[in-house]
């Protein structure tokens, strides 16, 4: 597969992602309008006002509360770089939090990749530096 496909797909599955999330926003306030609107009919119809309403705003809240979590754990579950183990990585004693993350060199490919940045050479920066435009 080459680098621009590659790019393509990811880019892809980022905007996949992003419209699952914002569906999973409007599913959470969609459940609570439609309830707390449902229970507010169910007051003008009995009269028993604000109760409907209350319990209805509450149900709500709960189940697309519920429904956000859910679908969040299984998104952050998919994501996750290693789903065979769900224990999380713990620290010997007296490591540093800083120790729990993964440490790498970043070529300076990597850094100018994907901003369109050009790294000067260090030829460029001597240059620069002796005309003194600093």
């Amino acid at each position: 597969m080459n680098e621009a496909s590659e790019r393509k797909r990811k880019s892809d599955q980022i905007s996949r992602q992003m419209m699952r999330m914002s569906g999973m926003g409007l599913e959470l306030v969609g459940a609570i309008i439609v309830l707390t609107l449902a229970g507010w009919g169910f007051d003008r119809w009995q009269g028993t006002s604000p109760t409907g309403t209350l319990v209805g705003a509450l149900l709500g809240l709960v189940g697309g509360g519920y429904n956000f979590w859910k679908e969040a754990r299984r998104l952050i579950k998919a994501n996750s770089p290693s789903t065979a183990s769900s224990r999380p990585r713990q620290a010997p004693p007296g490591a540093r939090p800083a120790d729990l993350f993964e440490r790498r060199a970043v070529t300076d490919e990597e850094l100018a990749e994907d901003d369109g940045f050009v790294i000067p050479s260090d030829d460029e920066v001597d240059d620069f530096e002796r005309r003194g435009d600093t």
